[in-house]
């Protein structure tokens, strides 16, 4: 197995749907609200993938994102829970989604 095939394999077993594009991946997967958890990269070797999906969970910030799904009044938007608390503990779901793909990936 390829090292792509190797990865595409582990997200799959995780729930992530993966699309690969020239020197780009984006891995995919839907929060249990609904709202679509995304981790894009850009690459220049495939071996380099694992290190860069844990420098995105590294780098996630649950607050900064519920903050986009929330509308002036605090309620969710596009899909997003009503509740603020709510879209923010789906955001902090989002970011154990990302910090188990990353530690998957680092095991390969």
């Amino acid at each position: 197995m390829t090292k792509k095939q190797t990865i595409e394999f582990v997200a799959k077993i995780l729930g992530w749907k993966t699309d690969w594009d020239d020197g780009t991946v984006e891995f995919s997967q839907h929060s249990p609200a609904g709202n679509e958890c995304v981790v894009s990269l850009s690459y220049k070797h495939i071996s380099d993938i694992p290190a860069l999906v844990n420098e995105h969970y590294e780098g996630y910030d649950p607050s900064y994102e519920a903050y986009l799904w929330l509308d002036e009044f605090g309620h969710g938007r596009n899909g997003a829970p009503d509740n603020m608390g709510d879209v923010y503990a789906d955001m902090q779901e989002c970011e154990r989604m990302i910090k188990t793909l990353a530690e998957a990936l680092n095991r390969i």
